[in-house]
């Protein structure tokens, strides 16, 4: 993907990604902010972008891009369904700390006036993210059934969305153990074993 860009534009982005990394407010930034941060004037800025909410927008959806990827790529790497759902903890904990979910999710909720084509960017984020929810899912399911963990499904599909919900869950559950939320008290091993428990006696 980082292909796809000139090298400049990739400069703004990772800038936007340690500004809003650093807690600085995705709305109060300027363009001058981002440009100083990249290393570049701000003429150049608006080369490639109309406004700063499309350098913002863009740049968000391309630290999201960044994220899905690398959790994919990592998901390949480990064998058992404990290994899985601890990277998964890991990712969510690690994409809240950055901020870039939270601001994704602003961005979809927002949806900017005049801005059809960024809107349409983060549409396409968003189901990029819903297929990586459901690949993942799937991956879960297979591992849990080949450890024996689980039993197999007549239903695949039924696993699946099990399994999908499940997934949102952890990665709720993780965000809220970080943010002092009603999981705050609950440790990293006991979200495992409850998470694979509750797999247990759906798919069972």
């Amino acid at each position: 993907m980082e292909g796809e860009y000139p090298q400049k534009v990739l400069a703004i982005f990772e800038a936007v990604g340690r500004l809003i990394a650093s807690g600085r407010d995705m709305e109060k930034l300027t363009v001058s902010d981002i440009t100083r941060e990249a290393g570049i004037g701000k003429g150049t800025a608006y080369e490639y972008f109309g406004s700063k909410e499309e350098i913002i927008g863009e740049a968000i959806c391309f630290q999201m891009h960044k994220t899905v990827t690398a959790i994919n790529e990592k998901m390949a790497e480990v064998n058992t369904l404990r290994e899985q759902l601890e990277l998964i903890i890991i990712w969510s904990e690690k994409g809240l700390s950055s901020n870039i979910i939270y601001c994704f999710l602003k961005l979809q909720m927002n949806r900017t006036r005049g801005a059809e084509e960024l809107q349409k960017k983060v549409d396409e984020m968003a189901a990029a993210r819903d297929r990586f929810i459901d690949r993942t899912a799937d991956i879960l399911l297979q591992t849990g059934i080949r450890e024996g963990i689980i039993e197999p499904q007549k239903d695949m599909d039924y696993g699946r969305m099990v399994m999908a919900m499940l997934l949102v869950t952890l990665v709720e559950t993780s965000i809220s153990r970080v943010t002092g939320g009603r999981y705050a008290r609950l440790d990293k091993d006991t979200l495992l074993e409850y998470t694979i428990r509750m797999m247990k006696g759906s798919l069972q």
